[in-house]
């Protein structure tokens, strides 16, 4: 009975309920936010394909035309797609 008496006093008050409505609620956005996630996430990545299917799709263009129709000069696939292609002027190599 002394053992009894022992744990029992060591036994502390049950904690008190609390609403758990709010922690649901916190659970339902953090899914509706991975989910949200999730489809940016492959937005992105068709996003990536389109882009570099368009770029090839450029160089390819690039690469049949062999140089610039106004200037003559070299044509780059980076430097015209950054626009940032110079036109040759007279005399220097490539110039018409």
């Amino acid at each position: 009975l002394g053992r009894r008496q022992a744990v029992q006093a060591a036994l502390a008050e049950p904690p008190q309920p609390c609403a758990v409505a709010p922690l649901a609620g916190l659970v339902h956005d953090l899914a509706a936010a991975r989910g949200h996630v999730a489809a940016a996430a492959a937005a992105l990545v068709a996003k990536e394909r389109a882009l570099a299917a368009f770029a090839e799709g450029v160089a390819e263009r690039l690469a049949a035309l062999g140089a610039c129709p106004l200037c003559g000069g070299e044509l780059s696939t980076t430097s015209f797609l950054e626009g940032s292609h110079r036109h040759a002027q007279p005399g220097e190599p490539g110039a018409l």
